[in-house]
């Protein structure tokens, strides 16, 4: 075999040579940055997303008519040019074991609940790090094993100013329940209560799009008569300093009516 012949093949193998190690470098210098540096968008956008969907909740309860709404939740990341593999994650939701408020009519007591939502991360790119919305702020966790712990908040510095500026002067609790009693003692009133559950479907994992769904319904009224008092306590929820407001929403009535409207608010995945 002549120079001229193997001149090409030389070339070709050189030029492969030379490709894989541009690639094992890229591989080895250059990929886990990338991936990392995506894995940080998707995880801002996560944050995001539990941020918007949260104020969505919250504008629901207040406003206390029918309703519905969902936010999209990017479940993986980490996806860039030339190599797609991406992480995944689950959203789930669940019912505090509390009740945040129980409303007493005569012997008759109505608990309200409420419902907490989360993002948790799987094979994550860059920090294992999970969300938590619940009682109107958002967590940051660590992630091991499926488990989030560590909860820090993140849109204030310390639990304590969370303390300070949402639970113990919180809107969001009042806004759970509202009558048009504005003494006393009323002979008849129109109560409104709203009570935050998760749906049948309220877990989904994989790495794609999922989303965080509500949907408000209003029941038909109930019709309490000859009633004697009605009054409020609260759950030992970060919610429970909000007593004070509520005895001073507790009403006799003395043998009046109280007509009852329940507005029950539905948290679902999809």
């Amino acid at each position: 075999m002549n120079d001229d012949a193997l001149s090409p093949v030389l070339a070709v193998m050189l030029i492969l040579a030379v490709a894989v190690t541009l690639f094992s470098v890229y591989n080895a210098e250059y990929l886990p940055g990338l991936k990392q540096q995506a894995e940080v968008e998707h995880l801002q956008n996560v944050e995001e997303s539990m941020v918007r969907f949260g104020s969505a909740l919250e504008n629901a309860i207040s406003l206390k008519r029918e309703l519905s709404m969902s936010e999209p939740v990017v479940l993986g990341g980490g996806d860039i040019l030339l190599h797609s593999g991406k992480s995944s994650g689950t959203i789930s939701v669940e019912q505090e074991s509390e009740p945040v408020i129980t409303v007493g009519i005569d012997s008759t007591s109505i608990p309200l609940h409420f419902v907490n939502f989360s993002y948790c991360p799987v094979d994550n790119f860059w920090v294992d790090q999970g969300y938590t919305w619940q009682y109107g702020y958002v967590n940051i966790s660590r992630v091991s094993g499926g488990k989030m712990s560590d909860p820090v908040p993140l849109q204030y510095s310390t639990m304590e100013k969370v303390e300070q500026k949402i639970l113990l002067n919180s809107s969001l609790g009042r806004s759970l329940i509202h009558h048009d009693c504005t003494s006393e003692s009323c002979n008849n009133l129109t109560l409104y209560a709203v009570n935050v559950v998760p749906g049948v479907k309220n877990f989904t994992s994989g790495n794609g799009v999922a989303s965080f769904t509500l949907k408000t319904e209003m029941e038909e009224p109930r019709l309490f008569e000859h009633v004697d008092s009605l009054y409020f306590s609260a759950g030992d929820t970060p919610f429970k300093d909000l007593q004070t407001w509520l005895s001073s929403k507790n009403t006799t009535l003395g043998g009046g009516n109280i007509t009852l409207k329940m507005i029950t608010i539905t948290v679902s995945t999809s």
